[in-house]
């Protein structure tokens, strides 16, 4: 399957979209006792995966979850994510991808030079020193985006260091380590992130194809769709 608007897509939204929104009450009853803006970031979410969806060829349906995975209508899998006013969800065809994630990080949110101790692996701090105030936040992001699409992949919560990554291109080829004691595995384009990113906002996502060969035409179907909806200056 080729990749193209029927095997994946993506929808990006801001505060303002909500404006004209009509939310789905299903949706909302997962948020009832949170705060007004955790339901807002909820929306924004949710206001996104149902955009992506609707450019996909399936009976539409709420996004509800399991656990704190989003549970997409039967034949796609999704990820969501949500970030200081702006909302983004990837979709793809369920025989054309095994899991997709997606992750958009503000640039405002400045994380420590503490946190790579949490965030990045002994061989990652070396490069990511030399400038954390921007690369910090771009690992991070990266793994994120890792990070869901394994959950739902694996059934597992991989944590950041069983996830190696070098910069390529633009985003980072992932290595994923087995548990302690065990060696890098081989690398895979199945496993690449890819970014977008400006002055205020980081877009990460990583898309495990089922065929491998499959993934070139993902990551540039993706940052086209992207930077459509983001404008020349990303």
């Amino acid at each position: 399957m080729s990749p193209g608007e029927e095997s994946c897509t993506v929808a990006y939204v801001t505060n303002r979209d909500l404006v004209t929104c009509t939310p789905n009450p299903e949706e909302l009853g997962l948020v009832t006792a949170a705060s007004l803006e955790r339901q807002q970031e909820f929306q924004l979410g949710r206001e996104a995966a149902r955009r992506a969806i609707a450019r996909m060829r399936v009976q539409p349906g709420p996004v509800l979850r399991r656990g704190r995975i989003p549970v997409f209508p039967p034949g796609l899998v999704g990820s969501i994510s949500h970030s200081n006013g702006t909302g983004v969800a990837l979709v793809a065809a369920k025989g054309w991808a095994r899991a997709v994630g997606v992750d958009v990080q503000s640039r405002e949110r400045l994380l420590p030079l503490r946190a790579a101790a949490h965030v990045c692996r002994p061989e990652e701090r070396a490069w990511v020193e030399a400038a954390p105030e921007r690369l910090l936040p771009e690992i991070f992001s990266a793994k994120e985006a890792i990070y869901k699409a394994l959950s739902v992949s694996t059934g597992q919560n991989v944590p950041f260091h069983r996830m190696s990554l070098r910069p390529k291109g633009n985003g980072f080829e992932g290595f994923l380590l087995p548990r302690p004691g065990g060696r890098l595995t081989t690398p895979s384009p199945s496993l690449a992130v890819e970014q977008l990113s400006d002055m205020h906002t980081i877009f990460s996502w990583a898309i495990l194809v089922r065929d491998p060969a499959a993934w070139v035409g993902a990551r540039d179907v993706v940052a086209g769709l992207l930077r459509g909806a983001l404008g020349p200056e990303v």
